[in-house]
């Protein structure tokens, strides 16, 4: 029962990461994807002749058991390793946005004090402005 339990893990991980690939075209690396596919079809093979001969000896299935489920944990890492890649750029440009934006709400509210717009809150209106505008482009 935990052998088919793994089996049917390690197929949904095959087809969801198969499938994945293909509509977002992502950088994964296509030769563990197919190291992992190839593995299946192997140890499907073992498991169709274990299950047809009705065997009931323990290791031949332990044995396919711990092929399923290298295949998901090798699955996991490998979306672990893909998944958690940071884009740096971006979010430094979102943190210079970030601090620019809070300059310049602090400006608009000593102009709101003062009564009078100065020019360093014009100034700084328009660094916000254009740093929105170079996140804009650097995303494009």
């Amino acid at each position: 029962r935990v052998t088919e339990n793994l089996r049917i893990n390690a197929f949904q991980f095959v087809r969801y990461i198969h499938s994945y690939v293909m509509e977002k075209s992502s950088e994964f690396p296509e030769n563990e994807i197919e190291r992992l596919k190839n593995l299946l079809i192997e140890n499907e093979k073992d498991y169709s002749d274990l299950k047809l001969s009705h065997s009931l000896n323990f290791d031949s299935w332990n044995r396919v058991a711990s092929v399923y489920l290298s295949i998901v944990y090798d699955g996991q890492k490998l979306c672990q390793q893909h998944w958690t890649q940071f884009d740096l750029e971006s979010m430094i440009w979102g943190i210079i946005v970030m601090i620019l934006s809070l300059i310049s709400i602090a400006f608009h509210i000593r102009t709101l004090v003062l009564g009078k717009p100065s020019p360093s809150t014009i100034g700084f209106l328009m660094i916000f402005f254009i740093g929105i505008c170079l996140t804009i482009i650097s995303e494009l």
